[in-house]
């Protein structure tokens, strides 16, 4: 415990150190916040940004595999079936500590196989009942490890990962790799190590942290910008012919040029990790997707609110 407790410090002093002194997503809201405090004559007071731990320790996101309940020896009698090659390639050494994708592969394969083996002995037919149902109960888990325990996933939600900026492309390899998953059957054969590359696409990519660090950024200083919206009293005075002038400017040059694609882009980023398709808790300290609604929506509508009180319309209102 105090090990992993020193480890984790470790990785955020570290991550402290090295992450840039201002992300371009963070002098995004910096600058828009200081041009709405202008514009609506009121302080707005931002905490500093600090990065997120991303993803739950190593033990907490792996599975225990189902143990086999068949000895080799035993196995071995369903040569008949054409496992022999295959059970040989996941019981040797190489085959125990491979990683989960590839030994998701090898039960693909395996369970394939067996599932087209009709033997006429009862006794190979017990045998090969218990392979199969030890090889379904371990399909999930070893997808669950190949997924968000494996080190490619490590790699794309890396905590020392700066906010996604404003000009970042969207990649999609998390989707690719979520379609993929989607597509497949527990006792579809392998096509080709497709898998592999998918997981070296994700790898190489750190969108996946950059997105959850830009959502935790959003989710920090959005508030307190959308509560000044809503707080304002702009547009009531002597200068409220000048007030509604510049409100309508920061509305349409800061948010609807700026912040508003910026946000969609994020969403789309963040929509495929809402999408994994396991149980376990793999991530530190998750928002609630409707929460990011919310925020992006009520900052929304505090805009149409003060644009309305001001005599405005926003676009494409009626």
């Amino acid at each position: 415990m105090k090990l992993t407790l020193a480890l984790s410090l470790a990785i955020a002093a570290l991550t402290w150190l090295f992450w840039p002194t201002e992300s371009a997503a963070e002098r995004l809201l910096a600058d828009y916040s200081n041009r709405l405090a202008r514009t609506l004559e009121t302080p707005i007071d931002l905490a500093p940004f600090q990065p997120k731990r991303l993803l739950s320790p190593l033990e907490q996101r792996k599975q225990a595999e189902p143990k086999a309940r068949s000895s080799l020896g035993k196995v071995l009698s369903l040569g008949q079936c054409g496992l022999v090659q295959d059970l040989a390639r996941v019981n040797n050494s190489l085959g125990k500590v491979a990683p989960a994708s590839e030994r998701l592969l090898m039960t693909q394969r395996l369970l394939h196989t067996a599932q087209q083996c009709t033997p006429e002995d009862p006794q190979i037919q017990a045998e090969l009942d218990r392979l199969i149902e030890h090889r379904q109960a371990l399909w999930p888990v070893l997808l669950n490890n190949a997924l968000v325990a494996g080190p490619e996933w490590s790699a794309h939600f890396k905590s020392s990962t700066a906010p996604l900026g404003p000009e970042a492309p969207v990649d999609y390899h998390l989707d690719a790799l979520l379609a993929w998953i989607d597509g497949q059957a527990m006792d579809q054969p392998d096509t080709g190590g497709q898998l592999n590359d998918l997981l070296q696409a994700l790898n190489r990519s750190t969108q996946g942290g950059a997105a959850l660090q830009a959502m935790a950024l959003v989710d920090q200083q959005l508030p307190p910008m959308t509560q000044a919206l809503q707080r304002s009293e702009i547009c009531q005075g002597p200068r409220g012919v000048e007030q509604r002038r510049l409100a309508q400017q920061v509305f349409s040059s800061q948010y609807l040029e700026r912040i508003q694609p910026w946000l969609s882009t994020l969403t789309k980023a963040l929509r495929p990790i809402y999408a994994v398709p396991v149980q376990t808790p793999w991530r530190a300290t998750p928002i609630p997707w409707a929460q990011w609604q919310t925020t992006t929506r009520e900052h929304a509508l505090a805009w149409r609110d003060l644009l309305g009180r001001c005599g405005l319309s926003p676009p494409g209102a009626g």
